[in-house]
């Protein structure tokens, strides 16, 4: 198996992300996600979060962030850093939210959009990174 399929399976199988944004103070805010409704490969991931939330706060006012999750069974963590956008939350998006996310029910639901740009992988006890 491949470097960049691992770390797509690591993507696949995790089942919490943090997402960190840079507040208005210039600090790290990190928050606990749910897995992305959307992904193409470790370039692309898309969350669902509110629409009101400090995290799309911050993301309009500085898009640079980060994105994060592990394994614990496998002894692996993934460190993704990037740029985030948002994008409008689509009807078409609803049957991909998870119970959790139902459960929100947010009014003002968006998908934060997370372009990677740096890969930084913990695998079998060996650092990878990599720019992509």
């Amino acid at each position: 198996m491949t470097y960049h399929q691992e770390v797509q399976d690591l993507i696949k199988m995790a089942t919490t992300f943090l997402v960190s944004t840079v507040d208005e103070r210039g600090f790290p805010t990190t928050i606990v996600v749910a897995p992305p409704i959307h992904q193409i490969g470790i370039q692309r991931l898309e969350f669902y979060v509110s629409g009101s939330s400090e995290t799309v706060e911050n993301i309009l006012r500085n898009g640079l962030g980060s994105v994060c999750c592990y394994s614990l069974d496998k002894h692996e963590s993934l460190l993704l850093k990037g740029t985030f956008g948002t994008k409008k939350f689509l009807p078409e998006d609803e049957p991909l939210l998870n119970d959790y996310q139902h459960f929100l029910q947010y009014e003002d639901a968006v998908l934060i959009r997370f372009e990677t740009m740096i890969c930084k992988s913990h695998n079998q006890g060996e650092n990878v990174q990599f720019i992509i």
